[in-house]
This record gives C-alpha cells, sequence and structure tokens, in this order.
C-alpha cells in the first residue's frame, strides 16, 4: 500500500513541496506516482484468531497544551442516550519530546534557555538523537543536531536549549522551532516531534520574544473594526515582506539576505514569509462563502499562476499499511476546499475570494508582471452543501476563533506560462491535523455528506463534551437541520510531566468522531447503552479491564449491546474508508487503545487487518442481542467493498437504518434482527445479490446474534 513521499530539506522552497506533495491521497484524478509495496514489518499476518504478531511502537507528535478542566475521575458508565458520541484516546511511544512551557510567551533578554523535557517510557535504555528544526525566513527550514542523549527506562531528562542556537533567528516574522528526537527501538526508527515555540530576536540578538501556541500576539485586535483591521493587515504584509534573519546552514549562521532568493519560475517569484493568526473571521475581508465557490479564472496566458495551500500534519497512527496519509514523518496535506483569499499588498485590490480545489489550490489567478501579493486561507471548509468550521477556545479568552495563514511573495518579472505555488502551513498541529483529515473526507468519494446544506463546528482544546464528562474526543449531530459538533480535548493519557497527549494526534480518531456526525445526518441515532460487558459479567478477553491508556469505557474487544457495537463500528469503518482504498483488496485499521491477545495486552496504536473474519463475540464471548464493535467493523467493510451488483453502498446502509426505524432512528434499537430485517424489506428479495452478500458476511464475521 501507499507511502507519502517528500521530507523537508534544508533551503526548502515551496515548488519543492509540490513534488513531494502526499503521494496516493487524491481521489480525482491527480497525476502522483503511486507506491503499492506493502509496509514491511508491520501486520505480517491478519491480526486475528490464529494470527502472527510483531509489536510496533509508531511515532507520536504531542501537542500539549496548559486546558482547563481536569479528567474525569469517575470511570463508570454514563446514563443512556448521552446527548453526545464520546471516546477516549491515547497513550505515549517509545520516547516522548516536549517543552516544559509549550505555550511560552514574553520577551526575555539573552542568554535565554527553554528546558526540553525528553521521556524513555520503556523499560530499556534508549539512546535519542535531538535535532532541533525551524521553519520561517522566507519558508526555509533548517536543521541543527543538538546531540545525542542515553536514557534508562523510565528516565525523564530535562535539557536546557539555548534560544541562541535556534536554527532560525529571525528579526522579523516570528519563526517555527520545534525539537525533534530519533530512535531506535525494536529494529524500527521512530521520530517524535514536540510541540512548536514561535520566536523572534530583536537585531542585536539581546532579547527573544516567544508567541505561544497560537501565535497569540498576531491577532486583530479589532475584530468587529474594519477600518483598524485592513491597517492592521497591511502591516502583516508589510512584515510578512521584511525577512530578516539568520539561517543556520552546515555549520554557521548566515543572513537571510546573503543566501539565494526562495522562489520560483526562474527566479520570477521569491517568497517573502509567512505567518498564522488565530481570530474570528476578519470583518474587513470578503467572506468567501458569499463569493462563488467555482470560480473559474481566466483563459491561460502570460503573468498567471496557481496558488496551492497545505496543512503540514503528523500523526502516530500513520504508516501502518494504510492507503491515504500513510507517511510516519511530517507530510503537506493539501489543503482542501479552505477558505482562501488572494490580494495585492500594495493596491489591496483582491483578485480572488473562495475555497480552494480538492487539490487545495485555487483557480488560475491572473497577476501584474511586477507585485506583491498575500495568500490567506482559513480554517473554515466548504464542498458544495457541506460546511466545516474548524475552532479553538485556546488561549485568546472565551470566544471561539478560528486560524488564518497568510504567506506574502513578490513577483519580480513576467512569465510566459502559468506557474504552480506550494505554500505550505506551519499551524499548530492540531490545527492541521484536523483540517488536513476534514478536507480529505470532503474529497473522498461516497463521503455521506448529505445533499443538502449541513454544517458541522469542529472546535479544539475544548475538553468537556458535556457536564461532568471531560478529556474526551466527541461527536453530535442532528438528522433534521443537518447541524453537527465535533470536540476534540486532550487523551486521558497523562505525560510524566503533567501534560496530557492531544486526541488528534489520531487521525483515525479524527475521522472516527466525523463518521458519528455523519451516521446522524443520514440515519439518526440508534439507542446506546455502554458498559453492556461490565453488567452482564463478561469473559475476562470481552471486557476492557485491560485498556490503561485510555478509559475503559468502551473498546475494540468489549460486548456491548447490539446497538451500541454497531454505532462504534461505524464510526471506525468511516475511519476506514477515508485511509483505504476500498478497491484496494485490503484495508487496515489502527486502534486506539489497547487490545488484548493471546495473552499479551498491545499498547496503541494497534493495527488491525480489518478484512479478516476475527469473530470476537463467537470465539470468546457469545450471547444473544450482544455484539463486539472489532466484529461489525470488518462486517461493514466486508459488504462495503463486495464486487458490484454485491455490494452495499454508504446510501444503502443509511436507507437499511432508516427503514428499521420507521422513518429516521430516534435512539431506536438496531439489533442484528431489526438490522436484518431492515435490509429484507430494503433490498426486497431473498434472492437479491446484496441481501445474499450480506447474510453470507453476516455469518462469516459471526454477527448474526
Amino acid at each position: 500500500m501507499g507511502e507519502l513521499a517528500g521530507e523537508f530539506t534544508s533551503g526548502y522552497t515551496g515548488v519543492q513541496w509540490l513534488s513531494g506533495r502526499p503521494k496516493g491521497v487524491d481521489h480525482e484524478g491527480r497525476t502522483h506516482a503511486r507506491t503499492h509495496a506493502r509496509i514491511a514489518g508491520i501486520v505480517p499476518r491478519p491480526f486475528g484468531l490464529g494470527s502472527g504478531w510483531r509489536l510496533v511502537v509508531a511515532v507520536l507528535v504531542t501537542l500539549l497544551a496548559a486546558l482547563g478542566c481536569e479528567p474525569h475521575a469517575d470511570d463508570e458508565v454514563p446514563p443512556p442516550d448521552p446527548p453526545l458520541q464520546a471516546d477516549e484516546h491515547g497513550t505515549p511511544p517509545a520516547i516522548v519530546v516536549h517543552f516544559e512551557d509549550p505555550d511560552l510567551r514574553g520577551t526575555y533578554r539573552m542568554p535565554h534557555f527553554v528546558n526540553l523535557l525528553v521521556t524513555n517510557t520503556t523499560s530499556e535504555t534508549l539512546s535519542v538523537s535531538l535535532t532541533l528544526v525551524g521553519f520561517g525566513l522566507d519558508q526555509r527550514r533548517s536543521d541543527r543536531s543538538y546531540g545525542s542523549y542515553d536514557l534508562r527506562g523510565g528516565e525523564q531528562r530535562t535539557i536546557p536549549i539555548a534560544a541562541a542556537r535556534f536554527p532560525l533567528r529571525s528579526h522579523s516574522a516570528p519563526a517555527t522551532i520545534f525539537a525533534e528526537g530519533r530512535v531506535t527501538v525494536n529494529g524500527q526508527r521512530l521520530s517524535v516531534a514536540s510541540e512548536r515555540l514561535t520566536a523572534a530576536f530583536d537585531r542585536a540578538l539581546s532579547t527573544v520574544t516567544f508567541h505561544g501556541i497560537g501565535n497569540a500576539l498576531r491577532n486583530l485586535r479589532h475584530p468587529h473594526d474594519p477600518r483598524r483591521e485592513r491597517r492592521q493587515l497591511r502591516s502583516l504584509a508589510a512584515e510578512l515582506l521584511n525577512v530578516a534573519g539568520e539561517v543556520w546552514v552546515t555549520d554557521r549562521y548566515v543572513p537571510v539576505g546573503r543566501l539565494p532568493p526562495n522562489g520560483a519560475g526562474g527566479g520570477i517569484i521569491r517568497y517573502s514569509g509567512g505567518s498564522d493568526t488565530n481570530e474570528p473571521w476578519p470583518a474587513s475581508l470578503p467572506d468567501p462563502l458569499a463569493t462563488q465557490p467555482h470560480y473559474e479564472g481566466p483563459v491561460l496566458g502570460p503573468n498567471q499562476a496557481q496558488l496551492c495551500g497545505s496543512w503540514l500534519a503528523k500523526f502516530v497512527d500513520s504508516g501502518f499499511g494504510e492507503d491515504h496519509m500513510a507517511s510516519k514523518d511530517w507530510s503537506a496535506e493539501p489543503a482542501r476546499f479552505a477558505a482562501a483569499q488572494i490580494r495585492r499588498a500594495d493596491t489591496a485590490e483582491v483578485l480572488f475570494a473562495g475555497h480552494l480545489n480538492a487539490f487545495g489550490c485555487t483557480p488560475i489567478i491572473q497577476l501584474a508582471e511586477t507585485g506583491t501579493y498575500v495568500l490567506t486561507f482559513f480554517s473554515t471548509l466548504r464542498q458544495d452543501e457541506s460546511k466545516i468550521d474548524i475552532q479553538s477556545v485556546n488561549s485568546l479568552g472565551g470566544f471561539p476563533h478560528y486560524t488564518f495563514m497568510s504567506s506574502a511573495f513578490v513577483k519580480t518579472g513576467p512569465n510566459a506560462l502559468p506557474l504552480t505555488l506550494d505554500f505550505p502551513s506551519p499551524l499548530p498541529i492540531t490545527y492541521s491535523n484536523t483540517a488536513a483529515v476534514m478536507g480529505l473526507a470532503l474529497a473522498t468519494p461516497d463521503n455521506g455528506f448529505p445533499a443538502v446544506a449541513n454544517a458541522t463546528t469542529v472546535t479544539l482544546y475544548d475538553d468537556c463534551c458535556q457536564s461532568g464528562v471531560c478529556a474526551f474526543a466527541c461527536a453530535s449531530g442532528d438528522y433534521t437541520t443537518k447541524v453537527g459538533s465535533i470536540k476534540f480535548g486532550r487523551s486521558n493519557q497523562k505525560l510524566p510531566s503533567g501534560h496530557y497527549i492531544m486526541t488528534t494526534d489520531y487521525k483515525y480518531t479524527i475521522g472516527h468522531e466525523l463518521g458519528h456526525v455523519i451516521q446522524h445526518f443520514n440515519s439518526g441515532r440508534f439507542h446506546q447503552n455502554y458498559g453492556a460487558w461490565k453488567t452482564d459479567e463478561a469473559p475476562l478477553l470481552c471486557t476492557c479491564e485491560h485498556v490503561d491508556s485510555s478509559n475503559p469505557f468502551h473498546c475494540l474487544q468489549s460486548r456491548e449491546h447490539t446497538s451500541t457495537a454497531h454505532i462504534e463500528a461505524f464510526a471506525h469503518f468511516y475511519a476506514n474508508k477515508l485511509f483505504n482504498d476500498p478497491n484496494g483488496g485490503d484495508c487496515m485499521f489502527v486502534y486506539y487503545k489497547d487490545v488484548k491477545h493471546f495473552g499479551i495486552t498491545l499498547p496503541p496504536p494497534v493495527p488491525t487487518d480489518c478484512t479478516y473474519p476475527v469473530r470476537w463475540l463467537e470465539n470468546e464471548c457469545l450471547a444473544p442481542d450482544r455484539g463486539v464493535q472489532w466484529d461489525w467493523n470488518n462486517f461493514l467493510w466486508s459488504i462495503y467493498t463486495a464486487p458490484p451488483g454485491q455490494r452495499t453502498t454508504l446510501d444503502d446502509l443509511f436507507a437499511i437504518h432508516r427503514q428499521g426505524c420507521g422513518t429516521y432512528c430516534q435512539f431506536d434499537p438496531m439489533d442484528w434482527p431489526t438490522f436484518d430485517g431492515a435490509a429484507f424489506a430494503y433490498y426486497g428479495s431473498l434472492l437479491d445479490p446484496r441481501y445474499v452478500h450480506l447474510q453470507v458476511q453476516s455469518s462469516t464475521y459471526g454477527i448474526n446474534h
């Protein structure tokens, strides 16, 4: 299956990222090569009964923030039918690298040090190689080695990092700084990144100013005053165009002005810096949602360009053999369907306001022979009738706010043919990961988004999904209004430092929660009553007693009421749809909690083969009107990926749900007899090939009880 291509290199330019765009992630014909080699050593045989296993520890990016509420201390099952679908995820990898104060802000006299905490979570001594990474100053990346450190099992080491040794020392727009730790465990190379800091120095290098996780000092201070906003935006554009600072190159610092311009088109385009900003939608900018989203642009000719945006993402559960977003390292994921604007910095003329396409690009835009321009794209996405707003409640007070990325460039001469320019966004990883997955979902065929107007609000850094329930990722949607809500907070896994892992470090978590909303939009809501494995006193292998990394509320192996197992399995299945090619013949589901198999508890992320008939209920704890989400997840994949004529499509599945509930589901039960009867009624015949296949697979996967 496919891997992603392209890593950062020192001296990175935006155009280089076009060739380094993720391979095998587009669904609408982008002509990148694909690699179909199976990732060796991840799942040597199907992970089910009778299967072999090799424990693999994956990469985890930890974005850690001081958040406002403590995890819910009571792990008991909440009342039936809570208003939100809630899940918990997360566990640390072999090493964890993060800054002691990830939201550091303020101005400090030099010399100044920031503490980096490196934790070995294993019982063995590991040699950790540290690298400081800087991104900024004309969209450059620079790496600087910070030595190797031997950590005993369980040891946490505090390493002072001198600000003077940052690989980028910007005197203008703040540069992004993060630490990367590399280690080899059981023959697997792990690359673990810290959260990022944003920093800028005065020209004498006598002070350094940190701007916090959200780069909060860049917020527009008058979000309801267009005149003042326009003045602030002009000031921002001037700062982006005034690039000054030093770049670490090989073994010394070099002023950025002495380096070759970072640009494209034979030097016609010169990149001039970027910055991200958290804020409400600026009142002074045209609302992309009020403009024609399918603007076609001019006929091809000279002095034209297509501008593309990317989210820089990294997931702990990538690289296990899935097809899409499969890189273990940082990847530039297209900013699909993000709201965007292009304007001239000198005249403030708006050349485009709308949404990027399925490849994260604008249409062809007509530019002048020379001029300065600013591309801004926002964390609100829209495709046809579907709108997704990604906002945060972190750092900026008691109101939600969006994030936007602005990049400036200078055009110094004419170009005969249209150019394609790429602008990666170094936004906080919670934003980047979430926007990348949501954009992929909008671009995926048969994605379940309704054909009528629908809107989903995604809120980041929101720990409390509902009263008294914190440390969750959760989702809710309404069948009649087509309005949905998703919240991503920290996980329940606490690191030695006291910080928490973010749920958005897991792409399958993001896809899972969106799956809940999609089901609510199309089917309504089933009856849910979690924790049957407790009340039934189920056998040990059908409980969540082995789950240490998260709240043992429900898990892949727990025996639940069939409706409840179906709910969670559909959300898993939807995530599988996003990251696996349904025509590829295989499927990888990477689970975010512990799994117990053959007497061994496997910590997450746990790769499982979602084509394999595990039949966990039948083999371990058979009981009437009970189900296991592992069985149902694999069953749903099997009927969805059947040959033409036998396949149950997503629309078919939703129609079966509605058939079983009458009109739409309003906390109605969806046990096997109900589901089976609804499928028969929908297909209309015992001999319909789709119903026949569904029946066969229900027996194969052991869910027909």
